[in-house]
């Protein structure tokens, strides 16, 4: 007979990782003033090929590589040398892209926000 799964054994949708993800990095609190897809390009190219950048809310971004290895060669180039993730004089930081479950393993942070769900 063929294996079977219930619904409750497959992980929700914020647990799954796309593929993709591995091949990219994150980037938190990016200042205003090169919070910009066309700045953070030619910056990160220096690791290897840009297939996309995304300017997020609240300053972060989120940089596509077209391999893991120039997202992998960012990550520990930042992690060696973060001193040299500046741009126009601000910091970059970056991190290795991950899902809600993995960012918050017991669950949402409490915060000033916490509690507040709907509209305003």
């Amino acid at each position: 007979p063929a294996a079977t799964t219930s619904a409750s054994s497959a992980p929700s949708r914020v647990d799954q990782r796309p593929k993709e993800w591995s091949y990219g990095v994150f980037c938190r609190s990016v200042h205003s003033t090169i919070h910009d897809a066309a700045k953070l390009s030619p910056f990160f190219a220096q690791f290897g090929e840009v297939k996309s950048i995304s300017c997020r809310d609240h300053g972060n971004a989120m940089v596509t590589f077209t391999s893991q290895a120039a997202a992998s060669f960012a990550l520990k180039s930042f992690e060696e040398k973060p001193d040299i993730f500046n741009l126009e004089g601000k910091p970059v930081r970056i991190e290795e892209l991950k899902t809600f479950t993995e960012r918050y393993p017991g669950g949402a942070p409490a915060g000033p926000r916490a509690g507040r769900a709907g509209g305003r």
